[in-house]
């Protein structure tokens, strides 16, 4: 017994890597489907966490060549730098996977978007004395916390879990029954039906610069092809149709078009940015 050692692994709540069904997968699949999430409380109180990886790598650690401060105490507390508080974190899981709504609870009402409540009701500000003495700063997956993290946490989740959007397109001539077509599949698969008509009434509704000039071109009578590239790009670049997918129906209908979307189809031009006519395709409404 004399070469027996025993040491105790106190983790914070664990996170990454597809996410367990014990505590954030709730949270996840709920902003996956663009729901808004909640909290109990205030959601104020500091919720220990720390990555699977980063606990593998700490017990893995002191299983192999425990540092003196380890072999002193035989009690480690696993838990990232973070000390992040409830708010935070589902703030950070709302806004990186869904649409960033978060609607506290009111009164003692519990959380709703996980089955995980009491253990999102910890509030426990921790620090590690020894884990920076175990793993140095570089080997850390998320050593600065869930918040800080939360896009590696994301990432992981999508892979493991193999969420890939669903993207279809139906095309046809007039009268063919393109809109009928892409209505059910997208109601068969839950996926966004997004037409031409449908998308540019969304982005007028905006409110913005981009909503400004399309109520303008409307008023004069037509709306110019950049501004419905413009629309499309939007509503192709929200949370909903990057996590489930979507069916675009019978939109775009040239070969410009198509390019004029895919191509920068990940660009930041929602405020109604003026694109130049490469071509001098400017198919109006």
């Amino acid at each position: 017994t004399e070469n027996l050692k025993t040491y105790v692994v106190c983790a914070g709540l664990v996170y990454g890597l597809g996410e367990s069904e014990d505590v954030f997968h709730g949270l996840f699949k709920d902003a996956w489907h663009c729901k808004p999430l909640s909290h109990s409380g205030d959601g104020e109180n500091v919720v220990p966490t720390i990555h699977v990886a980063d606990l593998c790598s700490a017990v893995t650690k002191i299983a192999q060549d425990p540092a003196p401060e380890t072999a002193r105490q035989r009690y480690v507390l696993a838990v990232d730098a973070g000390a992040d508080s409830l708010k935070t974190i589902v703030g950070a899981i709302a806004s990186t996977v869904g649409t960033g709504e978060v609607a506290p609870p009111t009164g003692d009402q519990v959380l709703e978007s996980s089955a995980s409540a009491d253990y999102l009701g910890i509030d426990q500000k921790l620090s590690s004395t020894v884990l920076p003495e175990l793993i140095p700063e570089e080997e850390w997956v998320c050593g600065e916390g869930f918040v800080a993290g939360v896009g590696t946490a994301v990432s992981e989740y999508r892979e493991k879990r193999n969420l890939l959007p669903v993207c279809v397109f139906v095309h046809g001539p007039p009268a063919s029954g393109t809109t009928e077509a892409a209505a059910a599949v997208a109601k068969h698969y839950k996926l966004h039906h997004l037409t031409r008509d449908g998308v540019i009434a969304a982005a007028a509704g905006g409110g913005d610069k981009l909503a400004k000039q399309i109520k303008r071109a409307q008023a004069k009578g037509k709306v110019p092809n950049k501004l419905i590239v413009q629309s499309f790009r939007r509503k192709l670049n929200t949370p909903a149709c990057g996590n489930q997918g979507y069916v675009l129906d019978a939109f775009p209908a040239t070969h410009q078009q198509a390019k004029r979307l895919f191509k920068k189809l990940r660009t930041v031009d929602d405020e109604g940015e003026e694109e130049p006519d490469d071509d001098g395709d400017d198919d109006d409404e």
